[in-house]
């Protein structure tokens, strides 16, 4: 089974992609009335009750857990257990899209020891995977009407990633 890493053509994000003006945070900014804020664009704030940020992908990190039990072989096929230090990689993306409310469809391990998370738009004409594997991660970038694109996955550059799925 040939890795995603080398099936995809190199993507490009040349289009600006404008959406609603927001930043994240791995952190609340602060408190005020009971719910937490954190940041969002210099002329607004998004609010998120901390129940809904904890519960909004609690299905992807119950399967995470489940993948940390995993091992080798796992599939019966030489699979690769995914490894600790990529297992916390993951764990803090979700938080990071939990907390500005974005929801991750599915995650699933992969056979070299990577995890990939799955996110979709409302109408599900925009896909997007974060993989993650030990010594990289990546992600792919796929349209209805188009061929997947795929580029390395940056943290600085989440928010982009998210205008494009989310736009």
């Amino acid at each position: 089974m040939p890795i995603l890493f080398d099936n995809y053509q190199v993507a490009t994000l040349d289009k600006p992609a404008i959406v609603n003006t927001y930043s994240l945070t791995d952190s609340w900014v602060n408190q005020r009335d009971g719910k937490n804020w954190f940041n969002a664009s210099p002329t607004s704030s998004v609010v998120v009750s901390e129940m809904n940020a904890t519960t909004l992908n609690r299905h992807v990190t119950n399967l995470l857990d489940e993948f940390s039990t995993l091992q080798d072989n796992w599939d019966e096929d030489d699979a690769v257990a995914p490894n600790l230090e990529t297992l916390n990689r993951v764990k803090q993306i979700v938080n990071v899209l939990s907390k500005n409310s974005q929801k991750i469809f599915h995650a699933a391990p992969g056979p070299y020891g990577e995890i990939m998370l799955d996110l979709r738009n409302e109408n599900d004409s925009k896909q997007m995977e974060f993989i993650f594997y030990s010594n990289r991660s990546v992600v792919v970038f796929s349209e209805n009407t188009s061929v997947p694109t795929q580029d390395s996955f940056s943290k600085e550059k989440l928010q982009e990633y998210l205008m494009w799925l989310n736009n």
